[in-house]
């Protein structure tokens, strides 16, 4: 995927930054919003409802009212993306290209950066890009609150 939009240079080593990264060494919010959409990836490919899988991981966060948003944002991309979108399953060890993508435009919202993560949405959906962006908003303004301490282990968890 080559994301043509995006002239500058600090901008296009954002939106890689995360590109072959472990997963276990990214911030807890990007391994959530890195799950849940792989997640959610697999649940469509399969045939069912999304949103199914994700309400337990959306409600053990703390953050369940955001999933709606979430599963709305998706659905946008996933009907009205110019390019096939590729992810992993949700047990891979590492960030690739699309994921990493997606993960740089969640950053970008939550440093408030609206009109970047625009860019790279109108690039990846054309005219969806604000509707999927509003989506998206909503669900970074539920992510604000995700911090170690609002998460709940299931029971035998450890870490």
């Amino acid at each position: 995927m080559r994301l043509i939009l995006i002239s500058n240079t600090k901008q296009e080593a954002a939106l890689y930054a995360y590109l072959d990264q472990k997963v276990n060494d990214l911030a807890l919010r990007d391994r959530f919003l890195l799950n849940v959409t792989r997640v959610w990836v697999l649940a469509r490919t399969l045939g069912g409802d999304p949103r199914q899988p994700l309400t337990p991981r959306f409600a053990r966060f703390g953050v369940g009212e955001a999933l709606e948003d979430f599963d709305a944002a998706m659905t946008l991309l996933d009907r009205s993306s110019r390019e096939t979108l590729r992810f992993e399953r949700p047990c891979a060890l590492r960030v690739e290209e699309a994921e990493a993508v997606l993960l740089a435009t969640w950053e970008a919202l939550g440093r408030g950066e609206a009109a970047q993560a625009r860019r790279v949405l109108e690039h990846l959906a054309g005219t969806e890009a604000g509707h999927i962006l509003r989506h998206m908003l909503a669900v970074t303004e539920w992510l604000r609150m995700l911090s170690p301490t609002r998460i709940s282990r299931p029971a035998g968890e450890t870490s």
